[in-house]
């Protein structure tokens, strides 16, 4: 069974990095405790021992709900993001990353899985009658290679489905997870750099937040910018909400702002939104990019304080992104290129500048990629492929990217190069198409055309020997999904994450 620590987390999550100082470097402070992951690890220890000592430290960055285009480097045309805009210039930045999925827990667990959520079954949202589910502990984790690589091994998260329940805390010697916002994430992880940035392990430091998810209250310095005289409901809903969360020191993520204030906006059916409605609604999102550019540049300068710059590789990108009506919807339910492209930038110590990556390439690829650049082999429980991040030139430009979801219906999504093919289920079932180079957001479907039918052809038989794979590789890896708690959805700790941040409800 889990060892499931969520109930004493927020009365210690705040005490607890400021302990550290006293744990001899943290291995012992473990939260969770996986007996049966860290022994399938042995095989990446292993490796390791017989191959080149790692020494890089790994900063991994994950704003969550980012979408690619929130950034100024992918082409947003607001001063979104100066500091991560810089550190593309400085390392390299990937063109056609995906998301695997729109939901949060799904996303995560293939990061770190390197399985997909056909394979490792954790979801979002449980459809029907079916129960929620967890990441196998069979299946290795990031973490837990780097752990036993001899890595210590820190994840600073901001709650809500990144939870120990969806068993996301396997491989970490210090799991801290709880929704608390952007600003105390990053301070949190500032300070422990600090306590831990220097020692006889290379560390492994996960952090993430929910700073550019719903709900959007940004402060009003960093959203006048993007607004002129908008004076509609939507202003008057942001006022409030931002009237709210005065005074908590933009703990406002603990507050239920989205059901409050915007959700009766967004949900209205007699007076729907106006163009100028949803452009202020859009503004909000990108004047929160804002302040989460702001914290990674905050960490970036923490790590230069320190001296640990050139002997630390930064990974920064997010779960998945946002729609903003580009498909009839505002949120991250369907899974479209809003939804699913996603930022991957990389800042690998010695590295050619400005390199931009072409390559197609989901989150499968994260783990083995990751890893292979620091010298640790892929785990024997990894689909992903090792794409040579420091690598200045596309490795593997034709391969395939997958992305699924589950909910409200199912839905899958193949990318090859700048052609997309879109399946959703029904009574019948939708295929669509698109060419992203013509057409950047998959707005124009091109399923009708004569020309696509060749390419229709190649991503439905991709599509079959891709579910065959995952099928196999559930069988003979023996990862799938285990039951959450008592299977009756999550623990009441955890309901009351999700519903502050929006989740519970829609």
């Amino acid at each position: 069974m889990r060892l499931h620590t969520c109930d004493v987390r927020l009365a210690i999550g705040s005490l607890l990095l400021l302990a550290l100082g006293a744990c001899g470097g943290g291995e012992s402070a473990s939260s969770s405790a996986h007996a049966e992951g860290e022994a399938a690890s042995g095989n990446a220890a292993q490796g390791a021992a017989s191959g080149q000592e790692p020494k890089l430290n790994v900063v991994f960055i994950l704003l969550d709900t980012l979408r690619a285009d929130g950034l100024g480097c992918y082409g947003n045309p607001r001063p979104t993001s100066p500091r991560i805009d810089a550190l593309a210039a400085e390392g390299t930045r990937f063109d056609r990353a995906w998301a695997v999925s729109p939901g949060t827990a799904s996303s995560h667990a293939s990061l770190f899985s390197s399985t997909y959520p056909q394979t490792h079954g954790v979801w979002n949202r449980v459809v029907g009658e079916g129960e929620a589910m967890a990441l196998n502990p069979a299946a290795v984790t990031m973490a837990e290679s780097f752990r036993a690589a001899g890595y210590r091994t820190t994840a600073i998260a901001d709650g809500g489905y990144v939870s120990e329940a969806r068993g996301l805390d396997q491989g970490f010697d210090i799991f801290e997870s709880f929704t608390r916002g952007g600003p105390a994430v990053f301070s949190h992880a500032r300070k422990w750099l600090g306590n831990h940035g220097r020692g006889e392990k290379p560390f492994f430091l996960f952090v993430h937040t929910y700073e550019t998810h719903v709900p959007y209250v940004p402060m009003p310095t960093d959203l006048a910018p993007f607004v002129g005289d908008y004076d509609g409901p939507m202003r008057k809903a942001y006022e409030n909400a931002l009237a709210e969360s005065q005074g908590r020191e933009r703990l406002r993520k603990k507050q239920k702002t989205q059901a409050k204030h915007f959700r009766p906006l967004l949900h209205e059916i007699d007076a729907p939104l106006t163009a100028a409605d949803k452009q202020f609604y859009r503004a909000l999102y990108d004047a929160e990019v804002v302040l989460a550019d702001r914290l990674v540049g905050s960490l970036l300068d923490r790590l230069e304080e320190l001296d640990l710059r050139d002997d630390t590789l930064i990974v920064l990108t997010s779960d998945h992104g946002e729609e903003f009506w580009e498909h009839g919807k505002h949120g991250h339910l369907q899974i479209h290129e809003e939804q699913l492209h996603i930022p991957l930038i990389l800042h690998i110590p010695g590295q050619t500048p400005g390199v931009v990556r072409n390559d197609v390439l989901d989150h499968v690829d994260f783990l083995p990629s990751l890893l292979a650049t620091v010298g640790i082999p892929k785990p024997r429980t990894a689909m992903g492929r090792d794409l040579r991040w420091a690598a200045a030139t596309d490795t593997q430009p034709d391969g395939w990217a997958v992305g699924q979801n589950n909910f409200p219906t199912a839905q899958t999504a193949m990318r090859q190069g700048d052609w997309r093919w879109l399946h959703v289920a029904g009574e019948p079932p939708v295929e669509s198409i698109y060419d992203l180079a013509q057409d950047r957001l998959g707005q124009e479907d091109l399923a009708a055309e004569p020309t696509t039918r060749g390419f229709a052809t190649s991503a439905r038989s991709q599509w079959e020997s891709w579910k065959k794979d995952c099928r196999t590789w559930l069988e003979d890896a023996g990862v799938g999904a285990v039951p959450l708690g008592s299977g009756e959805g999550p623990a009441e700790e955890d309901q009351a994450e999700l519903e502050q941040l929006g989740y519970v409800g829609d």
